[in-house]
């Protein structure tokens, strides 16, 4: 297949998959510009993974026929993405977040507040950026030339910490939990402890939503909003512009001379209240019409007069962005403890029935039936069928099962999902261990190897080149590791609960803040695994190699865009350009292998315990009393639902009308 073809159709695979990927996430009734932005950057982040391989190719493939259009692609591209994606990483997604996640009530005041957000952000953020680096300029660690890729670098520092960070994580945590997995008594009461913290959670703020309801409320009544909201529109309405203008000045004239606000808008005055009042009425209104899927209680008749009414138009734009981040807490704690309940439900299923068909073959193999001393007749036939009804009384386990005799079998479970957890997940989940361990495995001794400018993965890399295997070949062994990067830091953002409350549901169940958080992020590790695996295989590919061809074409493409300019005599890799992050960065994988041990000897655990964290531990007092409270809890749940799964609809809102 000729290489632009092969080319353009993993691109075409990339951006497919990856706007499937946003709607297969994103919630119902999301801002389309949201969905835009992150099918694009999605898009891109994964095109970089196609281009790199192309790009080893070319540089260090010998005897290829240089393909100018192949190496226009790329040099476009590069350019391209990378300079979009840092934009869109530094200002135009941190614009949009800000603004789907403030408070405000119009658009150009969401707007307004986004870029006043982000402006003291990044400001700070510049200042010690570029602090350093005039520092660093003056004690001669850079040429005067390159003191613009400094600080265009400082992102990619930023990015190799967030990716250490996340693929540490993973490739400590993901390899323990697979393995426990194939556990299933203790998976159960795994889950049965960390569904407590949900429970609570979730309870509070099931209160706080409850409170600022009624907070919303009591502003409204205390004003009189109803009837007050046309008078003042008619007033209003009747006045003519310098009118206005004069009660203005007036008004900021009498606030100024007693000392209270600098602005009219800060204060519930006569025209706020003609703005703000139906906005205000609909907000609440959205949160009383689906108080029934946040499992709360609002009646429009009971006030708490123990709350202190709203006076200024801050205080209602925080209250209303609280109760907007609550809102969505609520749904995606349900979720969760849906997606808990379902995995719990499932394990216990299974285990009954294994013990329930350890019960069966015993009596069928017991020597009074051998002998026929007790007859086959009808009644010993209904016991039987009264042993392997799951829908109905089933045997009692003991205490090690975890399982209550009032618990209801899932009445959905297929015979393929039983012969699944019976008989194929746990050789499924030893291969996944089995990969998991290999590749981290690999990739840190490759980490560690690249101090010592010898990685192994470029030894091996050097090895396919020389075989001649192909554009095909060599694209699939490059691809590989690079996507086993990407997917292990992926994991973290997925399940972490980063930030608070930023968490990516499935089933189209995730808002428009966790989606713009995520492709920010995303945007800003991609780079960095790039040229970690670039400038990590280097000096594999490039020791040995006849001096003049090296120099001539030994630096790849994504190296010379970022303004890397590589002397590759010797096995040291000296920088022109971005000489500090380099020199940075050849102690950048000591850093991850630290993490990596500190993460192993499970100090940040200890460390926690010692502050009264609890951590999981079957033995310990603590998770077995939040065990037990969290298997009553799954058996409210199982009792309530008879059996049935929780119905996914009574989790989904309505479109936010009110809140546009």
């Amino acid at each position: 297949m000729d290489t632009k073809i092969y080319m353009l159709l993993e691109i075409i695979i990339c951006i497919v998959f990856s706007f499937i990927l946003v709607y297969y996430y994103s919630r119902r009734g999301t801002n389309p510009l949201v969905i835009i932005i992150a099918g694009i950057t999605w898009s891109l982040n994964f095109i970089l993974v196609v281009f790199l391989p192309f790009d080893i190719y070319y540089t260090y493939t010998k005897g290829v026929k240089d393909d100018e259009i192949v190496k226009s692609i790329l040099f476009i591209g590069y350019n391209f993405i990378y300079w979009f994606l840092f934009i869109c990483s530094w200002i135009i997604i941190p614009l949009i977040q800000e603004y789907e996640d403030s408070g405000d009530f119009t658009r150009k005041k969401k707007f307004i507040r986004s870029i006043k957000n982000n402006l003291i952000y990044y400001g700070i953020l510049a200042i010690i950026s570029i602090v350093l680096l005039i520092i660093a300029y003056f004690i001669k660690l850079f040429p005067k030339n390159a003191f613009l890729y400094e600080i265009i670098n400082c992102s990619y520092l930023i990015g190799l910490l967030m990716f250490y960070f996340l693929f540490g994580y993973s490739v400590t945590s993901l390899p323990v939990k697979v393995f426990y997995k194939t556990d299933y008594k203790y998976q159960i009461k795994f889950l049965e402890w960390l569904v407590i913290d949900l429970k609570h959670n979730f309870e509070k703020i099931k209160r706080e939503l409850v409170e600022d309801g009624y907070l919303l409320y009591s502003t409204l009544q205390n004003f009189k909003i109803e009837e007050r909201y046309k008078l003042t529109k008619f007033n209003y309405n009747e006045k003519n512009d310098e009118e206005e203008k004069m009660d203005n000045e007036k008004k900021e004239k009498k606030n100024n001379e007693k000392g209270k606000e600098k602005s009219n808008d800060d204060i519930f005055n006569s025209k706020v209240i003609a703005d703000y009042s139906n906005i205000i009425k609909e907000r609440f209104d959205y949160l009383y019409d689906n108080a029934q899927v946040f499992q709360i209680e609002l009646n429009k008749n009971s006030i708490d007069n123990n709350e202190e009414p709203l006076h200024k138009v801050e205080e209602l734009i925080k209250l209303n962005r609280k109760i907007n981040k609550n809102e969505l807490d609520n749904l995606r704690i349900q979720i969760k403890i849906r997606n808990q309940y379902y995995h719990w439900a499932t394990l216990s299923t299974i285990l009954r029935i294994k013990k329930n068909n350890n019960n069966d073959i015993e009596d069928d193999s017991s020597s009074d039936q051998k002998e026929g001393l007790i007859p086959d007749n009808e009644s010993s036939q209904t016991n039987k069928e009264k042993i392997i009804d799951h829908d109905n009384e089933v045997p009692e386990l003991n205490d090690s099962d975890n399982i209550d005799k009032d618990f209801i079998p899932l009445k959905n479970i297929s015979k393929i999902k039983i012969f699944y957890y019976q008989t194929l997940r746990r050789p499924f989940l030893y291969i996944y261990l089995a990969l998991l361990l290999f590749g981290g495995i690999f990739t840190l001794i490759s980490q560690l190897g690249g101090i010592l400018k010898y990685s192994i993965y470029g030894a091996l890399l050097k090895l396919i080149i020389g075989s001649d295997l192909g554009i095909v070949g060599l694209h699939l062994f490059i691809m590989i590791p690079i996507i086993f990067l990407f997917a292990m830091s992926i994991f973290t953002f997925f399940k972490l609960k980063i930030s608070g409350y930023f968490n990516m549901n499935k089933n189209r169940q995730t808002d428009s803040v966790t989606l713009m958080y995520f492709s920010t992020n995303l945007c800003r590790i991609s780079f960095s695994i790039c040229l970690d695996v670039i400038l990590n295989i280097t000096p594999s590919l490039n020791d040995k190699r006849d001096i003049k061809e090296a120099e001539k074409k030994g630096v790849t493409q994504i190296l010379q865009i970022l303004g890397f300019i590589v002397d590759v005599k010797g096995n040291k890799i000296d920088i022109e350009k971005g000489q500090v992050f380099c020199q940075i960065y050849e102690y950048f994988p000591l850093i991850m292998i630290l993490y990596v041990i500190i993460l192993l000897f499970k100090i940040p655990q200890k460390i926690g315990k010692c502050f009264g964290k609890n951590i999981f531990s079957v033995e310990s007092e603590d998770s077995i009393h939040e065990m037990k409270e969290g298997h009553e809890y799954f058996m409210e749940i199982n009792q309530k639902y008879k059996g049935e799964m929780i119905p996914l609809r009574s989790l989904v809102l309505p479109e936010d009308k009110y809140n546009k």
